[in-house]
């Protein structure tokens, strides 16, 4: 009876063992950092992370000024996570900035030696995925993180969602995922495991840039696009800034498209934004011109 039994949990204990692995989330492949003197900057299925060592102890009086150097007001009480080595402290809040848009942040804390800290802090917009936060906090205090996932500061080529793009040395990294080249426009994307994951980042950008202060939305309607050789639709929205014409170079209107499309296994959330005295023959310029052709 034993040797009868022993044959099916054998064959059970890899398919449990593949089923566990696969509920962690492989965050490599959409993962994109950039390191620079204070800090390391990435960004991961719409999370916006940064780690950073504080020079504080990891002491009471230390952690206070830790939260005041990193502007951290939660209410909410602090928490020890199991996940990792004792001595961390784990701070979350949330923050309504709209009545469509929730910002949710988080701060894990880490001893450092004796007098200093080490914070790895998320922010993400209409979503929180606990899980992802501890996966890449893990993979960031092994150092498991791959090199060819961080990126260097000089832009000559970038690699948007798993193709090379070569750009010159004329555009700037504004932040991780978010490319500017001045005249030929402006593109951020993230990568995502679900087309849904992807629409909640896509909705959220959307809110965000319509709902400032800084101008009003003149147009928004649905096109027809062909994005990295994906038929699709984008959300074309003509937004006016406020500042004059004169002041902003030439142009005070903008053309933003808001894409959602399955591309090489990911789902990409991408927006994008050009000033009309940036279009080519009334379409588009050269930077969106290399991921997305307007049918």
């Amino acid at each position: 009876m034993k040797k009868q039994l022993l044959l099916p949990l054998s064959l059970l204990l890899p398919l449990l063992l593949s089923a566990q692995n696969a509920s962690e989330p492989d965050i490599f492949a959409r993962l994109q950092g950039i390191r620079q003197e204070q800090a390391d900057f990435f960004e991961l299925e719409g999370y916006e992370i940064f780690a950073q060592v504080i020079e504080q102890p990891f002491t009471p009086e230390g952690i206070k000024k830790t939260k005041k150097q990193l502007k951290i007001k939660t209410a909410q009480a602090p928490y020890r996570s199991g996940a990792f080595k004792p001595n961390n402290l784990v701070f979350q809040q949330s923050d309504q900035k709209t009545p469509k848009l929730l910002n949710y942040q988080s701060w894990y804390l880490f001893e450092e030696g004796t007098t200093q800290t080490l914070c790895i802090g998320f922010g993400a917009m209409n979503k929180k995925d606990t899980l992802l936060e501890q996966a890449f906090v893990q993979a960031y205090l092994t150092g498991a993180i791959p090199p060819d996932c961080y990126t260097p500061m000089q832009v000559d080529s970038i690699d948007f969602a798993g193709r090379y793009l070569s750009l010159g040395g004329s555009c700037n990294w504004m932040s991780v995922h978010n490319i500017q080249c001045p005249y030929y426009g402006q593109m951020n994307w993230s990568l995502h495991r679900s087309a849904a994951d992807a629409q909640i980042k896509l909705d959220a950008q959307y809110e965000a840039a319509t709902t400032r202060k800084i101008g009003k939305v003149l147009d928004n309607k649905m096109v027809d696009v062909v994005f990295e050789g994906v038929e699709t639709r984008a959300m074309r929205v003509v937004y006016k800034v406020k500042i004059p014409a004169m002041m902003m170079g030439g142009s005070n209107i903008l053309i933003i498209y808001y894409v959602n499309a399955p591309v090489r296994g990911n789902h990409v959330c991408c927006v994008m934004s050009h000033y009309t005295n940036a279009m080519l023959n009334a379409g588009l310029p050269p930077l969106l011109e290399k991921v997305m052709q307007l049918k």
